[in-house]
């Protein structure tokens, strides 16, 4: 009874203290409620376990199979123990950083509220709610599947609350560490709900704009033009000059003039559809007034939100990264170990016991759902980042289209500090940010339903035919190193899976390279520009705005199956080259596996051709607008109209903005990809004939 109350009483201490500093997010603000003291229960439980355990592990070494499983195993263990505490001593030493995020969030969603921009929290609960349920039963099935795993490859008579006490350090260390990077992804996103709100409220803005624009009233110098303009108004006899003078001065009520003849009731037809003067009130200017009034107000509204939400992502990076940052470092560790545990199994001749098979098996499925919530963490802060950059194109817009010069004035404010505080999620050594996950399902482009049908259809089928590439060169290599002796159907099967392939890829290569080639030539003819107006400057921005429109939307299509294509073009050039090597250093000069190398090196040499030519446009593409931002600089120097030199700093800010970088997430396809892919090349070959050297002697 007194060892039951002295563990019970640490933890009703830990979790009353840990309960009253975690808050989370509320309709109301801030609340204590039961969920954070079942979460403290959890975590005080979490650490007087892992302690507990910690030298029962210690001296089991005879559960473990060899030194280096040991040393996985403890390096995990020490990883989970500082893990917890930095959660736990980080929530009591960062207490008052919870305080500032909450606050500063219902600052943030009582000034989106003031625009129409209500944040939706019964969709962010319901979205909580759905994590937390898809938390649960992803424990449980795991636990469960090791229960089972236990029963099944575990020696006879085995206890399994015994076993489950023994892995409780591990099993304990990933529910919590599950719990907490399921918290700060809901946090996460929450944050990038309200950088949606920007976006959409900044949406809203142009649409406005457009309606003021169809329905703004024509003024007199308007009508002065049109009557000036045309012949049949030029031509009017001396009776009709008085409806002349009144079409000027009243052009509300031209529609009400009987006096006007049929000649020209046509013209008058198509004043009506163009400009819709009936519907224009009287008092037009005060509305027009009142229209930039507001628009002025949002967009200082928005800047100040995204400046709130810069700083709290500054908290975040402080607060949360570290700890993310070691649950990290934790599960690389343990991966590594359990690859090479497999290793180890797939090359040993020796009969696997049981007890290996289990530590193998469970380690595996802990990892891989470790690995899965790296994955979700990695995915909302990338959604998050895209989400806060996405204002940036949406401002230009606006820019382009905005006549009032106090508006455009607080709008290039709200771009520089788009260009200096942009939203991002850094632990210091590098960022939170894998593009690769969420390229296709985060690049949304307006564009017409019946293409979005098309181009994933097309997406889909260069995606197979690419994994149909890799698959196909790597059973022809296998085939080639292990296959001494094999039939003409098999060769010919397998001659026919690389030649099929390998020609797919150079057609799929071929098309994307054409298409690149033609933003090229057009971005060439920027350098041509020696003189430029007002009307071509716009012409000029519309083109390239639309360009990079075109670029975002092959970097949705093509670029992840490019990248897929060069990953199995590299595969074969490195077992060729390894190849080609192995058979003038060891004097083996079959004919079969010459005409072999011959061939392979005739297609993967011409793929890599077609690959590297993609390469070298994408980044001439990049360095062509280059150029053409230092063009438009020096035209920008010796211009000496004050208007058009506004156009131009708005379009140098559209250059530096919104540029054209073809790129797949990871990397963009520069001039240094093609030293990477040779250096890649070099490094995997090295290792090839590092393990054969090592298996001759």
């Amino acid at each position: 009874m007194n060892q039951v109350l002295s563990t019970i009483k640490p933890i009703y201490f830990v979790a009353k203290f840990f309960g009253f500093f975690t808050t989370k997010f509320t309709e109301n603000g801030i609340k204590v409620t039961k969920v954070n003291f079942i979460y403290a229960a959890l975590m005080s439980f979490t650490i007087i376990t892992i302690f507990k355990l910690r030298y029962d592990l210690a001296i089991s070494n005879p559960w473990y199979d060899s030194p280096l499983v040991f040393l996985g195993f403890k390096a995990r263990q020490y990883f989970g123990i500082i893990g917890i505490i930095l959660i736990f001593f980080g929530n009591f030493i960062y207490r008052n950083s919870y305080l500032k995020i909450l606050e500063t969030v219902t600052k943030i969603d009582q000034k989106l509220a003031d625009v129409d921009l209500n944040f939706n929290y019964k969709k962010h609960k319901i979205f909580v709610i759905k994590v937390l349920v898809f938390l649960f039963l992803s424990l449980s099935l795991i636990i469960s599947a090791n229960c089972a795993v236990i029963k099944i490859f575990g020696p006879k008579n085995t206890n399994v609350l015994l076993e489950i006490k023994v892995w409780g350090g591990l099993f304990v260390t990933v529910a919590v560490t599950a719990f907490h990077m399921v918290f700060y992804c809901v946090i996460v996103i929450g944050i990038k709900a309200r950088f949606g709100k920007i976006n959409e409220g900044l949406k809203n803005l142009i649409r406005s704009e457009n309606q003021r624009k169809i329905l703004e009233p024509t003024n007199v110098s308007t009508i002065e033009k049109i009557t000036k303009n045309n012949d049949n108004f030029q031509n009017l006899p001396p009776n009709y000059s008085e409806t002349k003078q009144d079409l000027k001065k009243n052009s509300h009520q031209i529609f009400k003039k009987p006096s006007v003849t049929k000649p020209y009731q046509k013209t008058l037809q198509i004043l009506s559809k163009n400009q819709k003067l009936e519907q224009i009130p009287e008092n037009s200017k005060k509305v027009t007034k009142l229209q930039q009034n507001l628009k002025s107000k949002s967009v200082k509204i928005f800047t100040n939100v995204h400046l709130q939400l810069c700083e709290i992502l500054k908290v975040i990076n402080f607060q949360f990264l570290l700890v993310n940052t070691c649950f990290v470092a934790l599960n690389l560790i343990a991966m590594i170990f359990v690859f090479f545990q497999i290793f180890v199994f797939a090359r040993s001749s020796v009969k696997k016991s049981a007890r290996q098979m289990n530590n193998l098996m469970l380690s595996t499925l802990w990892n891989i759902f470790v690995t899965f919530k790296i994955a979700a963490v990695t995915g909302a802060c990338a959604a998050t980042s895209r989400e806060g950059k996405k204002s940036e194109k949406i401002l230009f817009e606006i820019l382009h289209k905005e006549n009032d010069e106090k508006v455009a004035i607080k709008l290039r404010i709200f771009v520089l500090q788009l260009k200096h505080l942009k939203p991002s999620f850094s632990c210091g050594l590098f960022e939170y940010d894998l593009g690769l996950i969420c390229m296709i399902s985060l690049l949304g482009l307006k564009i017409d339903k019946n293409k979005i049908k098309k181009i994933s259809i097309i997406s889909t089928c260069v995606l197979i035919l690419s994994l149909f590439n890799l698959s196909m060169i790597a059973k022809l290599n296998f085939t080639i190193l292990l296959a001494n002796d094999t039939d003409f159907i098999y060769q010919f099967y397998s001659w026919f899976g690389s030649v099929t392939s390998i020609t797919n890829g150079s057609i799929f290569m071929t098309f994307v390279c054409i298409i690149i080639h033609g933003i090229y030539e057009r971005l060439k003819r920027f350098k041509e520009i020696t003189k430029i107006n007002q009307k071509f400057l716009k012409e000029i921005s519309k083109l390239h705005l639309k360009l990079t429109k075109i670029v975002d939307l092959i970097n949705l299509v093509f670029i992840f199956p490019i990248a897929i294509v060069s990953a199995s073009n590299l595969i074969g050039m490195t077992f060729m080259c390894f190849q080609v090597i192995e058979c003038l250093i060891l004097g083996h000069f079959d004919p079969r596996l010459t005409a072999t190398l011959i061939l392979v090196a005739t297609w993967n040499g011409f793929l890599c051709i077609v690959i590297m030519i993609v390469f070298i446009i994408c980044a001439k593409s990049t360095n062509e607008e280059k150029i053409c931002s230092e063009k438009f600089y020096k035209i920008l120097r010796k211009e000496n109209d004050e208007k058009l030199r506004k156009k131009l700093r708005i379009f140098m800010q559209q250059l530096k903005h919104k540029k054209i970088i073809f790129s797949c997430g990871l990397f963009d396809f520069q001039y240094e990809v093609i030293l990477m892919y040779f250096g890649f090349l070099l490094s995997y070959l090295i290792v090839l004939i590092q393990f054969r050297i090592s298996s001759i002697m």
